[in-house]
């Protein structure tokens, strides 16, 4: 039985700009996207890279209409709605405004820039435009994360007293790891560990717990020399980003957090783990284990009970009937980009508000660039 279609498709044409791995990841999940949302198209139009043979594998890979290794061309293309940046931190301001100024919808990985001065002109310029734009921290959208944050604001944890997080990767391990990578170069990326990894805690932080006022952070970069490739000979080259940061934070409710973020973990891959501590009770998700949380009611008289118990996420919970799958089965981390780009796109279609926005990225920098400067200063710095 054929199926008639009623209304016209909306189409929107995507251009992915950087294809490393986050990159790619973005193809993927745009590919897959349309499948979620009735009536719309999504035309994987165009992919830029400066490095030709990897920009051709993956526009093959992805079946894209084309590829080009000029960004500005591909901004100012007419055909193009949507601009998708992934490149390094320091390009994301340039793109970010010439993208804006050409009108088309913006989604940008985080950070929003390597310095907050950028962030700043960055989101200055473009809230001129109007455009939807978002910075991708895509774990908010993470059906376990929503069920916390449900939680919270259901008052079903009390007054929030604490929020512990561990963010921790074993990749950077060893000084055989590329100083030629540019996560090792503060100029490209505004700093190591705490700019690439920590800036997903922060806004994490924000998000379930509120602003913070105030942090004190100590840093380390403990591997101090890296080898390097440079014009194909190898050299060594001095390192000038954090490979570890902690942190202590006041919220302006009053909570209290910390924070340890690393790349220098043995034997953890992927690990983001966080906790919270409230009048009425207390939740740990850990994004190894992303379809679920552990969750202790503490409102109770019966103390023989106080205790955690593991709670599934899944067809009950927010996004639970968008991958029809059952309870128990679980998605994986590339569904909340598919989520993450699913509230872009509605938001879009209906010309209403999107997040997390470029002011809210722009939140979570102010934070990191206090916490950078508490590191170098030893001392607390107020945002």
């Amino acid at each position: 039985m054929s199926i008639n279609k009623t209304k016209k498709e909306k189409t929107f044409n995507l251009a992915v700009i950087g294809v490393g791995w986050i990159g790619e990841i973005h193809c993927e999940c745009f590919k897959r996207l349309e499948e979620y949302i009735p009536g719309i198209k999504i035309n994987l139009h165009t992919v830029v890279d400066v490095f030709e043979d990897r920009v051709k594998k993956i526009a093959e890979k992805y079946r894209f209409m084309q590829w080009d290794t000029d960004w500005r061309k591909v901004v100012r293309n007419k055909e193009i709605d949507i601009v998708s940046i992934c490149t390094s931190n320091q390009f994301h301001k340039d793109i970010a405004i010439e993208a804006a100024k050409e009108g088309k919808h913006i989604i940008c990985e985080k950070p929003l820039s390597n310095f907050l001065e950028d962030a700043e002109q960055l989101v200055e310029e473009v809230n001129k435009y109007n455009v939807k734009r978002i910075v991708n921290f895509n774990y908010r959208r993470i059906p376990a994360v929503q069920y916390i944050q449900e939680l919270i604001n259901n008052g079903r944890l009390g007054e929030i007293y604490h929020f512990k997080c561990f963010m921790a990767q074993d990749w950077a391990m060893g000084s055989d790891v590329l100083a030629g990578d540019w996560h090792f170069k503060k100029a490209i990326s505004g700093g190591g560990s705490s700019s690439m990894m920590g800036i997903h805690t922060l806004d994490m932080a924000r998000f379930l717990i509120g602003d913070i006022s105030e942090v004190l952070a100590l840093k380390n970069t403990f591997i101090k020399e890296r080898t390097s490739n440079v014009n194909g000979k190898v050299i060594r080259a001095k390192v000038d980003v954090d490979d570890s940061t902690a942190v202590l934070a006041k919220f302006k409710s009053g909570s209290i957090g910390t924070f340890l973020i690393s790349w220098l973990v043995a034997g953890r891959k992927y690990h983001f783990e966080f906790e919270i501590n409230g009048s009425k009770g207390s939740v740990i998700f850990n994004i190894e284990r992303m379809n679920e949380i552990m969750y202790c009611d503490n409102d109770t008289n019966n103390r023989k009970e106080v205790g955690f118990k593991n709670i599934l996420i899944g067809a009950e919970h927010k996004y639970g009937n968008l991958f029809s799958l059952k309870t128990g089965m679980g998605i994986g981390i590339k569904e909340s980009f598919i989520i993450q780009f699913y509230e872009f796109l509605k938001g879009i279609l209906a010309d209403e508000k999107v997040s997390p926005d470029f002011n809210e990225g722009l939140e979570a920098q102010k934070i990191l660039s206090a916490i950078l400067i508490s590191g170098e200063k030893n001392k607390w710095i107020q945002l």
